[in-house]
């Protein structure tokens, strides 16, 4: 109950100041700068103490919960790092109400998810522009230094989960070999788990290059988890339903 407290009570110091400008008194261009300086704080403590800070502007009552220990620490840090996204953080005050009572309520596992999937949905639009994005930013390539080759990449969620799929069954396919070399005498396979994943993503650069150029790509099949009313969002929003 005392940190929580505390926390209340920094959050409300820290936005006084940066509301005042009482940093500018010692030389400091912000109130981060004063907390970096003067408090030694690390920069993930300056995010929560000037987020939490923030939320007196609209959202006192979670600073209440806190100082008055109905929620803790790490349950107020998240609803202010929602309250802090660009995109969806103003209509967290329309929900507040919901939030602050499984915070108070829930395992914080449980409720983080909660925040999480609040923020999906709220952010509906900025998450299909991300997913946009990624697909758009996509790129892969390998490194040889040293002699030892390194790969890298990223792309969108879909062709990833894809990859990964074909990826964990061909992984699959190298830790049968392995349970199928190993003799009873031991219980120690051949290869780590990483050397395994290594031969598989070889194995499937092999296969490809020996598939016939007309070969017949095979149609993944992707299921897709959504509630209702994310599938009345995208029916309506992208197909015109």
């Amino acid at each position: 109950a005392l940190r929580r407290r505390v926390e209340a009570e920094l959050a409300v110091t820290v936005q006084t100041i940066s509301e005042t400008g009482l940093f500018e008194e010692d030389g400091h261009s912000s109130v981060r700068a004063v907390l970096r300086a003067e408090a030694r704080m690390s920069e993930g403590e300056i995010s929560h103490l000037v987020r939490t800070g923030r939320l007196i502007v609209d959202l006192p009552q979670v600073v209440d919960a806190l100082g008055n220990g109905t929620i803790g620490v790490a349950q107020t840090h998240d609803l202010a790092r929602a309250r802090a996204n660009p995109r969806c953080g103003d209509q967290l005050v329309g929900h507040i109400e919901l939030l602050t009572r499984q915070a108070h309520d829930l395992e914080y596992q449980d409720f983080r998810r909660c925040v999480r999937r609040w923020e999906m949905l709220a952010d509906f639009d900025g998450a299909h522009h991300d997913a946009e994005l990624a697909h758009e930013t996509r790129q892969a390539g390998i490194t040889i230094r040293d002699g030892i080759g390194h790969l890298s990449g990223n792309g969108g969620a879909l062709d990833s989960a894809e990859i990964k799929e074909i990826w964990d069954q061909f992984t699959q396919a190298e830790f049968l070999d392995d349970l199928d070399i190993a003799t009873a005498a031991t219980s120690d396979l051949p290869r780590t788990a990483g050397q395994r994943r290594w031969d598989a993503l070889l194995k499937i650069f092999r296969t490809a290059a020996g598939a016939p150029a007309n070969g017949k790509t095979p149609e993944p099949v992707l299921n897709l988890i959504m509630d209702a009313t994310t599938l009345e969002d995208v029916l309506t929003r992208d197909w015109n339903l």
